[in-house]
């Protein structure tokens, strides 16, 4: 079922009301005093063989008896719905919980590790992998270490195309004046036909580390450079490009050290839009309230008319460098402050506002080096709303088994109701700073973290999650300090995607009856996956009956009545279908005469 439009599907049970949103998360709603309960639901090519269930449907589960709600009916919006959603590829299956005896659950379809990409001329100390960016079939990827002839540190971005064999990469790139130490490569955006490349630490006309941003744009099918663009009043050790948000003709560059009047490294962004194929600086822009060091700037994001800047080394009150973000909005007459975000839990030194995302109406701030608990340096992420009165924090999110020095939001990917957050130096199991990154969903309004992505080869200081990026199924995250045969810290950047899940059907499509005290024994296959298949059942069972994981349902009946549970089955893909199933056990017959048959069929 495609949710990704607000579509809900609500079941209603003796618990509470579960709502079903896009990212496969039910969550609870408390009714009668019951607890609320997350629990989770696995996306699935299923409802179409729910759809004779009409309106709704009884199960007699156990403690207490739980309904299923599908709206079919076509005088009802979420009826319409339902209905135009039972014909498409991706489909879900609704399943409820018992009291105090949770069913197995089934649960979001994990991103998996696809593909590990390294690039084809890399050397040691490339740091490839340090800056990823996603956009559709095309992937950019910095290494702001890379040598390039003899120029040390000059640095390169590389292009990536996906087709049906994978990523491949397409091109390397590298600016046409750069130098030693430019670092180009350190900051990168990518909108449809359009790169743009940060070189921080390029000097310009005499200005040391002054910086500069490249904009490339698609030609065919390579990339060609269109401009270099620096700062209209630019000066040395600004490192303007240290930052760049783009969207559409619009492109927001970070200068974290620029000075503003006497204030030494307060720092500022500068907008620049596109005319015609050329691109020109618009404004300056400035915090309001700005002090030397905030070092705003250190981080942009650009939705439409609205631009988030974080300055991270920002004082608030007497906690030197908590850090702080700033909303802009965007009227004719330019770009105009609007409103200054901190932590309403904010500690000096967590460095908030270090990095930024932004989606519609909803914004993820890191601070990466707040202590969460005894934990110095875990790190956290913000995510704050938008609402008639401004932006608000809606939630503060860490990681469920985080640790000291983990650095948990040093990188954010923010897509609708998905989050994904880099702890670059989290130790997995005894390897130490190999990295990680977590994935997040919202439903309801509450953010749940779903999944903890590791590299399946990852290895001691690797740095898995200094970068990460998300666009659609996809994730990719970069190592920037793996080491590739004998080239250390050469780098590479790893690519997740959710399975696309094919139609699994569940057979027989209906099952016999059953009679007290006569053996019963079916066998249900799955066909439409990749085997073996796992079966569990959710519901009742007559007393008597069980199903073991490969499908067979045995048992002597014990009692009597009807029965209506349904049967699930995994693929080896994590794949999932689901099959609702009535049986009606007989009263046992006690007499002369024929024996009832076996095997059901207790007609």
């Amino acid at each position: 079922m495609n949710l990704q439009r607000v579509m809900q599907v609500v079941v209603c049970s003796a618990m509470g009301a579960l709502i079903v949103t896009g990212t496969g998360l039910i969550s609870t709603r408390p009714v009668g005093g019951h607890e609320a309960k997350p629990f989770m639901l696995r996306s699935a090519a299923a409802l179409d063989q729910l759809k004779q269930l009409g309106q709704s449907e009884s199960l007699r589960a156990a403690r207490p008896p739980a309904r299923f709600s599908i709206g079919r009916t076509e005088d009802t919006l979420l009826g319409r719905q339902v209905r135009h959603a039972l014909g498409s590829k991706e489909q879900a299956v609704v399943v409820a919980e018992n009291n105090g005896a949770p069913y197995p659950p089934m649960v979001n379809l994990d991103y998996t590790q696809q593909q590990k990409l390294v690039t084809a001329d890399g050397a040691a100390n490339d740091y490839f992998g340090n800056v990823v960016a996603l956009n559709g079939d095309t992937l950019a990827v910095g290494a702001n270490s890379s040598d390039i002839g003899a120029n040390q540190d000059q640095g390169s971005v590389y292009v990536f195309t996906h087709s049906i064999a994978g990523w491949v990469q397409q091109q390397k790139l590298t600016a046409d004046d750069g130098a030693a130490g430019d670092l180009f490569g350190g900051r990168i955006a990518l909108s449809a036909d359009t790169l743009v490349v940060g070189a921080p630490k390029s000097d310009i006309s005499g200005n040391q580390d002054q910086g500069s941003v490249y904009v490339f744009i698609r030609s065919g099918t390579g990339w060609v450079q269109q401009q270099k663009l620096t700062a209209g009043d630019g000066a040395a050790n600004d490192h303007f490009g240290i930052a760049v948000a783009l969207n559409g003709d619009s492109l927001m560059v970070g200068a974290i050290d620029g000075d503003i009047g006497p204030n030494a490294d307060q720092g500022s962004v500068y907008v620049f839009t596109r005319s015609n194929g050329v691109w020109t600086q618009q404004q300056k822009i400035a915090a309001n309230d700005g002090a030397a060091g905030d070092h705003f700037g250190g981080a942009v994001a650009v939705n439409s008319d609205i631009l988030v800047v974080g300055a991270s080394s920002d004082d608030i009150g007497v906690n030197n460098n908590q850090g702080a973000a700033y909303v802009f909005t965007r009227s004719s007459a330019g770009w105009t402050q609007e409103q200054k975000l901190t932590a309403n839990d904010g500690a000096a030194s967590d460095g908030f506002g270090s990095r930024i995302a932004l989606s519609g109406n909803t914004l993820a701030v890191g601070a990466f080096v707040s202590d969460i608990g005894g934990n110095q340096d875990q790190g956290s992420v913000y995510v704050f709303t938008r609402n008639i009165a401004g932006w608000v924090q809606q939630q503060k999110l860490t990681a469920d088994d985080g640790a000291a020095l983990d650095f948990f939001g040093n990188a954010l990917a923010l897509s609708g109701d998905t989050l994904v957050i880099g702890a670059y130096i989290d130790d997995v199991g005894a390897s130490l700073n190999q990295g990680s990154a977590y994935v997040f969903t919202r439903n309801n309004g509450i953010w749940t973290q779903q999944q903890r992505l590791t590299a399946n080869d990852g290895a001691v200081n690797e740095n898995f999650g200094v970068a990460v990026a998300l666009d659609g199924g996809t994730v990719v995250v970069g190592a920037h300090s793996d080491d590739i045969g004998a080239n250390v810290n050469q780098g590479s950047v790893y690519v997740f995607a959710r399975p696309t899940c094919p139609m699994l059907t569940i057979n027989p499509p209906t099952l016999p009856n059953g009679r007290m005290g006569t053996p019963y024994s079916k066998l249900l296959t799955a066909t439409g996956g990749q085997g073996p298949y796992n079966f569990v059942v959710k519901g009742q069972l007559p007393p008597g009956l069980s199903l073991s994981a490969n499908g067979v349902l045995s048992g002597t009946p014990t009692q009597a009545g009807s029965f209506t549970f349904a049967v699930a089955a995994n693929d080896a893909n994590g794949c999932d279908g689901a099959q609702l199933y009535s049986i009606a056990i007989k009263h046992l017959v006690v007499g002369i005469g024929a024996a009832p048959p076996a095997n059901g069929d207790g007609r």
